[in-house]
């Protein structure tokens, strides 16, 4: 998508410091909880704003978690959600 866009990509500034279970199949409230604390910035992208790319969104906790730590560790001032699906 990047390359087609002519849009950077980033996949080395943060990364999932947890192997928590696959989140399919859990309820919203534990889905909040598998994630917390689950991503670290290696470091800050250098930009302030950024776009995150999800295959499907279901609660948003992912993309939640996420998120936050862009924005209070990372520098960035605006985070878009683009994603291939979002269930009902």
């Amino acid at each position: 998508m990047g390359r087609e866009r002519s849009i950077p990509v980033d996949i080395r500034s943060c990364v999932r410091i947890s192997a928590a279970p696959l989140q399919a199949g859990l309820a919203r409230k534990d889905r909040r909880r598998n994630v917390r604390g689950a991503f670290r910035i290696l470091h800050p992208p250098g930009v302030e704003r950024v776009a995150i790319l999800d295959d499907v969104v279901t609660t948003g906790s992912t993309v939640s978690e996420l998120t936050k730590v862009l924005l209070k560790k990372a520098g960035v001032k605006c985070v878009d959600i683009w994603a291939v699906a979002r269930t009902p």
